[in-house]
């Protein structure tokens, strides 16, 4: 349908016509795209005379509620109460400083809401029935790292815990040498998903080496890496024979490649995960498998902290008498709960360090 509009130029009524509007008085063609830019800037002067006529909150009654607020926190003096409301007016005499006044919390927690998301809404993205295996090229390009300052600072938490009879420098120097590569010549495109080669090298100068590394599957649109497994059925086969309590149905699908290992979505600034005990993306919450175990544990040691608590059944309740069983399960649980702690805060880190690696291999491969 037509649209009758003024020439930004000379102001006559002009037609659309096409993607460009020509001026039938001056013969100068127009971008619609201009004129949208006015569309746009009438729809927000419209929006901020609206803001105009919201309520806001008096002055008198900002310093009001300010004051009784300080007043019971009993932290100023009254000379002091005074300065603070002559500095507070100054700052609310206009409307506008008051909405800038509410509107920074709102920004920042609008920004973390965002570029940090720690719940959403339950997802899992849909596979082919059976993902492709890529050949190996040897056209390898770096895209990750361990002696970045993510890496560092994992290492910083994690030696002093786990590697005790070690010095920190030692420590750091031995698990900051590995370097991450994707054959960028055996990406293949199946639907959706590009799927590569990964590989990795220790020492500088050294050719990296697919052994025993995963493929992985980007789906570029929606930021997706998924890891597949190696080896098929043989390798399976193999493995369940040494192993037969740990690869079962579920592990033989992952050989087939129906299944991958592990999945990474980019949510903001982080990457959520799901694979092996992380369950973000089916329960819709950042880092849920260990958040939900430190809140059992935490609900746990609450439990057990009540003086009326008794793990005993009928029969065996007069043990609780002995105050020693009870301290033994707060000492327990505590225990667990740092443990628990420790993992939490590590993951983080960890999860950190590998968002750097991500990001650069959703970017190499989508943009090869």
């Amino acid at each position: 349908m037509s649209q009758q509009i003024k020439c930004i130029r000379c102001g006559a009524p002009i037609q659309w016509t096409t993607s460009q509007a020509k001026c039938e008085f001056c013969g100068q063609p127009i971008v619609r795209t201009r004129q949208s830019l006015r569309d746009v800037r009438n729809v927000l002067d419209q929006i901020n005379n609206g803001f105009r006529q919201v309520p806001l909150p008096s002055k008198k009654k900002l310093l009001a509620q300010g004051k009784i607020l300080f007043e019971k926190q009993n932290i100023l003096s009254d000379k002091q109460l005074k300065v603070v409301g002559k500095f507070v007016g100054k700052v609310f005499r206009r409307k506008r400083n008051i909405f800038l006044f509410m509107a920074i919390p709102i920004s920042v927690w609008g920004y973390f809401k965002i570029n940090y998301p720690q719940t959403a809404k339950p997802y899992y993205p849909d596979f082919p029935y059976k993902m492709p295996s890529p050949e190996e090229t040897g056209d390898f390009v770096l895209y990750g790292r361990e002696d970045t300052k993510e890496g560092i600072a994992s290492l910083r938490f994690w030696c002093p815990r786990w590697r005790k009879n070690q010095s920190l420098s030692k420590c750091i120097e031995e698990n900051s040498q590995k370097k991450r590569w994707v054959d960028i010549g055996s990406k293949k495109k199946y639907n959706d998903w590009f799927v590569v080669k990964l590989a990795s090298s220790i020492r500088d100068g050294q050719t990296p080496s697919t052994l025993n590394h995963n493929d992985a599957a980007v789906q570029c649109k929606k930021g997706l890496i998924a890891y597949y497994q190696n080896g098929g059925l043989d390798k399976f086969y193999e493995m369940q024979s040494q192993f037969p309590s740990q690869f079962g149905y579920e592990e033989k699908e992952q050989y087939e490649r129906r299944k991958p290992l592990s999945v990474q979505r980019k949510m903001g600034k982080l990457w959520w995960s799901s694979g092996d005990v992380d369950s973000d993306l089916e329960s819709g919450k950042y880092l849920a498998w260990h958040r939900n175990n430190l809140s059992n544990y935490e609900e746990r040691l609450r439990e057990v902290s009540d003086k009326n608590y008794c793990p005993f059944r009928e029969g065996f309740k007069h043990k609780c008498k002995n105050p020693k069983h009870r301290l033994e399960s707060i000492n327990t649980i505590k225990s667990l709960l740092k443990s628990s702690k420790e993992s939490l805060a590590l993951r983080k880190l960890w999860r950190k360090e590998h968002a750097v690696n991500y990001e650069v291999l959703l970017r190499k491969v989508c943009k090869s």
